[in-house]
């Protein structure tokens, strides 16, 4: 289907068509399905609570990350899911273990 054939199908939908709703969702970056838009990582920080996208990425969310356009995205319900999971305490409790080692660490040479 070439898109002059796209626009003529699109063109002769009627207007509550499921069908023009999913090329809406499409169009508009969301999944029809879920109706959850897809976010960059600077998108999804501000919207789960944190200051810093580097956080995130520390966190490992890119565990739950969507390739779209060549470069991941994220669904907010699907990162909220990981961020609550046991994976992610995982890593959580690793960040903070590498952290007090390295403060410690300087500590010791201040010294």
């Amino acid at each position: 289907m070439n898109k002059a054939d796209l626009i003529t199908w699109l063109a002769v939908l009627p207007a509550d068509s499921p069908d023009l709703a999913r090329v809406e969702a499409i169009r508009r970056g969301t999944d029809a399905e879920r109706g959850s838009p897809l976010l960059s990582l600077a998108e999804l920080t501000p919207a789960v609570g944190f200051k810093h996208y580097a956080s995130l990425s520390r966190l490992g969310v890119k565990a739950v990350a969507e390739p779209f356009g060549g470069r991941p995205r994220y669904r907010l319900e699907r990162v909220l899911t990981y961020l609550a999971s046991p994976e992610c305490e995982r890593v959580r409790a690793k960040l903070r273990k590498d952290r007090k080692e390295r403060d410690q660490a300087r500590k010791v040479r201040a010294r």
